[in-house]
């Protein structure tokens, strides 16, 4: 095979590679595939955020739902007595 030919098919192959790897899943924060991923490791201060904003989350989730439950009963009993002083 010509040298001029082989070195210009690796130049074009290197660079559909490194275009590939740019593109690649990897590139997005995404694992590899199995041979080749390992677990994702989040720093405590990353999982920490993420939880709280759960917890957030379902607390006002929880508070909306408490907020229509004492809606819904104070419209169907329209008759509020006041506590006796």
């Amino acid at each position: 095979m010509n040298d001029k030919l082989f070195y210009s098919l690796a130049a074009v192959v290197a660079v559909l590679m490194i275009g590939l790897s740019l593109v690649w899943p990897q590139g997005l924060g995404l694992r590899s595939p199995e041979p080749f991923g390992h677990e994702v490791v989040l720093p405590d201060i990353v999982r920490m955020e993420r939880e709280r904003e759960a917890r957030r989350i379902a607390q006002r989730a929880e508070r909306e739902a408490q907020a229509a439950a004492a809606a819904s009963a104070a419209a169907a009993d329209p008759i509020v007595t006041e506590p006796a002083n």
